[in-house]
């Protein structure tokens, strides 16, 4: 499933940088936009002359563009002394995809929200936890989620963490802001999809309105794709026009988020985010709000807290350092998380001769035993790869194997994905971890 939307996420994302690159061009000037740093005096004045019309409206909420440092410090200290309650602990973190945490403040009321987001099973269901700094200060508070739109029924929760840059846009005469959020479902191997999410915020609840989407139902060769919009459902020129379009008059502007990669198995950093201390996380939380208020450049975020430990391996290195023997420590499958024993079913050995060859048996204690042997073959960011085609006497499910040797994390396991293929269809892999055995 993952390989098969794998393109739909990558054409989303191409389509998302094209409409961003165009934001502001196709909005008209009179339309609303987010707060820059110079404010409008003429519209000042303009408010100042229409008293009347202000005492029918209600009042709008001040814009606070930065949060002051001290103020930030404070409430930054606020979320660690409550860290126990929104600290995903590392038990769970391993069965889960994605994980990430955040700092911004998305109503600019110049009280931080902390974001905290995973997606299980295939990757596809989102949980999206928001603390807010209550008006006093000194604790937080997790905010509802009220849905409306098209599946509202569905209460799906964008993808908040897939994407560091965000589109967004400021509604003045209401003094909300909103944001575009996409969320790529999928409820079996040959049905699902994508919906596009408005996302603000208003008396302490989270809105999200699904203002389109598109569905996908069977295989690639008799796939159908609906498309529906607020009006009901519409044709596949008229969405991307819609999607093209949305949100009429207001100017969008992009956002960053700071997504710091939690303890995930899947995450660059491998850090135990539970095992921390306060003043780690701190200093990640100040930095990924600095990077949502402009006040730091994404490339300064990416290359301190993303980029970490990728960035010098190289793959000579990860093979110096797998030369020895393994036994199976650890599988995920699809978020589904099981530990061995040698004397487990299923269990595996494997070996790496200084002559760049990999050894592996598996199901070593039942009557399916086989060996898989491959060369190991460097890649360009570092990882070390092994494809391997059974013989056709061997009567296996795949008809290829790729073993990605991805490195070695901080618990001193090393990590392998193992994806594999019959003819073109893609069969969703699972990670293994082993631990050094001599």
């Amino acid at each position: 499933m993952k390989k098969k939307y794998l393109s739909i996420l990558l054409a989303g994302l191409l389509f998302s940088l094209s409409f961003l690159s165009g934001c502001g061009k196709t909005a008209e000037p009179e339309g609303d936009t987010v707060i820059e740093e110079d404010e409008d005096d003429d519209d000042k004045d303009r408010d100042d002359d229409e008293d009347e019309d202000e005492d029918e409206k209600p009042s709008i909420p001040e814009v606070v563009k930065s949060i002051d440092d001290k103020v930030l410090e404070s409430q930054i200290d606020v979320f660690l002394d409550g860290r126990k309650t929104w600290v995903i602990p590392h038990d769970e973190a391993v069965l889960y995809e994605g994980l990430t945490y955040s700092l911004s403040d998305l109503n600019y009321n110049g009280r931080a929200e902390l974001t905290v987001t995973y997606w299980e099973g295939m990757g596809t269901v989102s949980t999206v936890y928001i603390y807010e700094i209550n008006e006093k200060g000194d604790g937080f508070d997790l905010l509802e989620w009220e849905f409306e739109g098209i599946d509202k029924e569905q209460k799906s929760l964008p993808d908040v963490g897939y994407f560091s840059a965000v589109s967004g846009y400021y509604d003045k005469e209401n003094g909300i802001f909103h944001y575009l959020f996409k969320d790529y479902y999928a409820y079996s191997f040959s049905h699902g999809g994508c919906r596009m999410h408005d996302v603000s915020f208003a008396d302490g609840k989270v809105i999200d309105e699904v203002y389109a989407k598109s569905e996908s139902k069977g295989s690639d060769r008799d796939e159908v794709t609906t498309y529906t919009g607020p009006d009901g459902e519409m044709s596949e020129d008229a969405f991307y026009t819609l999607m093209a379009s949305y949100p009429g008059d207001y100017t969008t502007k992009e956002f960053w988020l700071g997504n710091f990669d939690g303890d995930s198995i899947y995450s660059q950093n491998r850090h135990i985010v539970e095992d921390m201390s306060d003043d780690e996380i701190g200093d990640i939380l100040t930095d990924s709000y600095l990077l949502f208020a402009g006040r730091i450049t994404y490339d300064d975020f990416f290359e301190k807290y993303i980029s970490v430990n990728s960035s010098e391996q190289t793959s000579e290195g990860l093979f110096m350092d797998m030369i020895g023997s393994w036994g199976l420590y650890m599988t995920d499958a699809e978020g589904y998380v099981e530990y061995y024993e040698p004397d487990d079913q299923y269990y595996m050995t494997l070996d790496v001769s200084e002559d760049r060859m990999m050894h592996l048996e598996e199901y070593l204690n039942t009557d399916y035993e086989y060996t898989i042997e491959g060369e190991l073959l460097d890649k360009a960011d570092g990882m070390l790869i092994v494809q391997y085609t059974p013989p056709a006497s061997d009567g296996m499910a795949y008809d290829f194997m790729l073993l990605t040797f991805t490195g070695i994390d901080e618990e001193g396991h090393l990590v392998v994905m193992c994806d594999s293929w019959n003819g073109n269809e893609y069969y969703p892999g699972s990670t293994w971890f082993f631990e050094k055995l001599d």
